[in-house]
C-alpha cells in the first residue's frame, strides 16, 4: 500500500462505492414514499436501502483491505440487481402506479426499466381531447356555458392553430424556405402550450372534488410549502395578481421539490425543467361569463373541483425523472 498509484486507486474505489450507495439510498427513500400503503413493496425497498447503508459503512472503514473493497463492490452490484428484478416484477404483474426510470450516472452503465409504448402524434394531427364529464358537471363552481365555450371553441382553436403551425414548419423543411419560420415557430409554441396546459387543466378538475390531497403528495407539499393552507394561499395569490395566463404547480427534477410558476406569455417564459402537475387557467375566457370582474371569487370556487387523485398520479410519474 506504499505505492502512490495503488493508494490512489484504493481511495477512488472506496469513494465510488460510498457515493453510489448514497445515491441509491436517496432514490430508494423517494421510491418508498411513492408506494404509500403497499406494505410488501415498502418492506422490499427498505431491505435494499439497508443493504446499501451497510455497504457504505463497510467501505468507509479506514482499515478496509483491497480484497474487502472488491467484495463490497460486488455487494453493490448484487443489491442493484435485486432492485432491478424488483422493478421488472412490478412491471410484469402490473402492480405499479407509474413507469420507473432509474439512471445512475456514477455507474458504468445506466439501467432503465421498460417504458410503455405511447402513440406517436403525426405532424399536424393533434386532437381536441374529450372531457371526462359533461359541460354542466362542475356547476355551480364553473358554469356550463363557460365550459362549453372554453373547451369546444377556445381549446379547439388552439389545436387547429397548432396543427397548422406544424404543417407549415414541415413544408419549410421540405422546401428549405425558412422565411416564415420565426412566425410559425412562435405559433407552434403559443398554441402548443395552450393545448398541453388545457389538456392537463381538464384532467385535474372533477365534479365533487376539492379538499386536501393525501399520501405522498400532501407530504411533499408540506415539506416544500409548510402547511397546505400556505401552499393554497401562495397559489391563489399568484393567480389573483397576474394579468392573464396560467399558474402551475410543477415538480422540478433538478431541485427535487415542488414549485409554483406563473406563466403570462407561455411561448416566451416557459421553464423547461418543471413537470406540470396542476394548472389553473386565469385568462378571462376561463371565468368572465360567471365572474365578470371577480377573478378572486373564481379562484376560490375552483379549489372545490380540483381532482387531487389526478394530480397525485402525475406527481408519482414526475418523480421518476432525474
Amino acid at each position: 500500500m506504499n505505492n502512490p498509484y495503488y493508494v490512489y486507486v484504493f481511495d477512488w474505489i472506496k469513494t465510488w462505492i460510498i457515493n453510489t450507495c448514497r445515491i441509491h439510498q436517496h432514490w430508494l427513500k423517494h421510491q418508498r414514499d411513492l408506494t404509500e400503503h403497499d406494505d410488501v413493496s415498502i418492506k422490499h425497498l427498505t431491505a435494499i436501502e439497508t443493504a446499501y447503508r451497510q455497504i457504505e459503512q463497510m467501505a468507509s472503514n479506514p482499515h478496509s483491505s483491497i480484497g474487502e473493497i472488491d467484495a463490497y463492490f460486488y455487494k453493490v452490484l448484487n443489491a442493484q440487481n435485486k432492485y432491478e428484478k424488483y422493478l421488472q416484477a412490478r412491471h410484469t404483474t402490473g402492480n405499479h402506479n407509474q413507469t420507473h426510470i432509474y439512471t445512475n450516472h456514477n455507474l458504468h452503465t445506466s439501467r432503465v426499466s421498460s417504458i410503455p409504448t405511447v402513440q406517436r402524434v403525426p405532424i399536424g394531427q393533434h386532437q381536441l381531447p374529450s372531457l371526462p364529464y359533461p359541460y354542466h358537471a362542475l356547476e355551480p363552481h364553473i358554469d356550463e356555458v363557460t365550459m362549453r365555450i372554453h373547451h369546444s371553441e377556445h381549446h379547439k382553436k388552439y389545436v387547429e392553430d397548432l396543427n397548422m403551425a406544424e404543417i407549415e414548419i414541415e413544408k419549410a423543411r421540405q422546401t428549405q424556405n425558412f422565411d416564415q419560420m420565426k412566425h410559425w415557430e412562435r405559433e407552434a409554441a403559443y398554441n402548443g402550450m395552450e393545448h398541453y396546459l388545457h389538456t392537463i387543466f381538464w384532467d385535474c378538475i372533477k365534479p365533487n372534488s376539492g379538499g386536501i390531497p393525501t399520501g405522498s403528495l400532501i407530504k411533499q407539499i408540506q415539506a416544500d410549502f409548510g402547511k397546505f393552507s400556505a401552499f393554497k394561499s401562495h397559489f391563489s395569490t399568484i393567480a389573483e395578481k397576474i394579468a392573464g395566463g396560467w399558474v402551475i404547480l410543477v415538480w422540478n427534477p433538478r431541485t427535487v421539490r415542488l414549485e409554483i410558476l406563473q406563466m403570462e406569455k407561455q411561448q416566451i417564459l416557459s421553464q423547461w425543467d418543471g413537470v406540470p402537475l396542476l394548472c389553473l387557467d386565469v385568462w378571462e375566457h376561463a371565468y368572465y361569463l360567471k365572474y365578470p370582474n371577480r377573478k378572486k371569487e373564481y379562484i376560490k370556487h375552483w379549489w372545490n373541483v380540483v381532482h387531487w387523485d389526478a394530480v397525485k398520479s402525475r406527481f408519482h410519474q414526475a418523480r421518476t425523472s432525474t
